[in-house]
Formats: structure tokens, sequence, C-alpha cells
């Protein structure tokens, strides 16, 4: 069972911050189906998760599994699939999401 990101922890230590997220989209044979990388700012933690407002202004929610968001090394971050350049983001997190179809 992972350990839950706190609402404590997430005022104190998340909330307002700079994040990167990285999705890749498997079939269940492992095939790679799609990836997707925004930016944007950690929101909220509420029943659905932690709410990140994506560079666009548009919500996207992700599980509150502590190990899943790490602090992110300085440094200059390409999206490469969009080409823009993150600077010094202050979190990252990686997700492979499962797909029971192709």
């Amino acid at each position: 069972m992972p350990e839950l990101i706190t609402r404590e922890y997430f005022l104190s230590d998340m909330k307002g911050k700079s994040i990167i997220v990285g999705l890749t989209y498997t079939y269940v044979d492992g095939t790679i189906r799609n990836r997707v990388q925004f930016s944007g700012t950690l929101e909220d933690l509420d029943q659905r998760g932690i709410v990140i407002i994506k560079a666009d202004g548009s919500e996207f929610t992700l599980p509150p599994d502590k190990d899943a968001y790490q602090k992110a090394p300085l440094g200059e971050y390409k999206m490469k699939t969009t080409g823009e350049i993150i600077v010094n983001p202050e979190f990252m997190t990686t997700w492979t999401i499962d797909l029971k179809e192709n």
C-alpha cells in the first residue's frame, strides 16, 4: 500500500510549487500507445487527489502517492511532446497508465 500525501504535508511543502509531469500510456502487452508531458502548478489536495493547474489553465488530477513525487534537480527540462523548455521546476512526477485494450 503506497504512503499517501497528507493535507498538512501538501500545504506546507507542495502547494503553489511548479511541477513537470510525464505520462506514458501502455497496452497490456507493454506497447506504448501515447506519451504526454506538461508543466503546471500544484494547486490542491482533495478527495480526487492532487490537483494540478496546467500551463494552459486546465486542471489535471493525479493520485497522492508520496513516492511518485520527487523534488526536481535544478536545470532545464525540454518537453519532448511540445518542445517547451521548463526551467527549474520544483517537483517532477512520472506515471505509466496501463490500458485494458488496444
